[in-house]
């Protein structure tokens, strides 16, 4: 997992976290930690969107400060704009497959109801960008499963938390923890001591097991029923996906079952 963090100690002064990073079209993307923001002065201002563009901007941009773990409370950050956090309609939401590359607590968006579709086209954003599946897109449960230790013992193991399956030279994998002593009872959403990664089939054959993965395209109803901007949001999202799918395709990966 990479780290994850919003400031660092430098001497004797407490700095914001600043990461550099280059976008597919590779142009210079700067994003700061909030803890940043606040040492400098910057304020966070309200945004409005005038274009699908802006939008998917936008998504890309929250996906890239994911590392951060300071956040404010009760604010959109979508749209910047401030919320009672308590309301029930304010969520702290992780994005689903995260944990295969931040720990906790990173990873987190926080969202008013509003945005609700914004935050699964971040979903898609992240499985696209990121060549991973989240457990949440399959029948792959948090459960205890089997796998085969180097030795040949098979004992039981958990899938990560919040994980999804990846991509290793263009073959699907699965990782799995486990604890030293095959004896241990496990808890599903816990992380043992030791962790290996295996090919999907594998772990499918020995857990006698067949994949399914339904992707979350979003239906025409849903769709038709947005402001322009949006509908264009969610039209190359479900684009991405069909994209996406025929990837699956050209790695030969004949096993993978989709459904709508």
């Amino acid at each position: 997992m990479r780290k994850s963090e919003s400031f660092y100690v430098s001497k004797d002064n407490i700095c914001g976290k600043v990461i550099v990073e280059k976008n597919e079209n590779n142009d210079i993307i700067v994003k700061e930690s909030l803890i940043s923001k606040i040492i400098s002065g910057r304020p966070v201002i309200e945004e409005k969107f005038n274009s699908s563009k802006e939008i998917i901007d936008k998504i890309k941009d929250i996906l890239i400060g994911m590392c951060f773990t300071s956040r404010y409370m009760g604010m959109d950050m979508y749209t910047n704009k401030l919320y009672e956090d308590k309301s029930k309609e304010f969520y702290n939401k992780y994005i689903y497959g995260i944990h295969n590359i931040y720990n906790v607590p990173a990873g987190i968006v926080m969202f008013h109801k509003s945005s609700e579709l914004l935050f699964q086209c971040t979903n898609i954003e992240f499985m696209v960008s990121q060549n991973i599946i989240p457990f949440k897109y399959t029948n792959i449960k948090q459960k205890i499963y089997l796998v085969k230790r180097t030795n040949g013992d098979i004992q039981n193991a958990c899938i990560l938390y919040n994980g999804g399956l990846f991509f290793k030279k263009d073959t699907l994998y699965i990782s799995n923890n486990f604890a030293s002593n095959k004896h241990e009872i496990l808890h599903p959403k816990a992380f043992n001591e030791y962790e290996k990664s295996l090919p999907l089939l594998d772990f499918l054959d020995l857990n006698n097991l067949k994949l399914e993965i339904t992707l979350p395209y979003f239906d025409n109803s849903i769709i038709d029923s947005q402001s322009n901007i949006l509908k264009g949001v969610l039209n190359y999202y479900n684009d991405k996906l069909k994209e996406f799918q025929s990837k699956m395709k050209l790695y030969n990966l004949n096993y993978l079952k989709f459904t709508l």
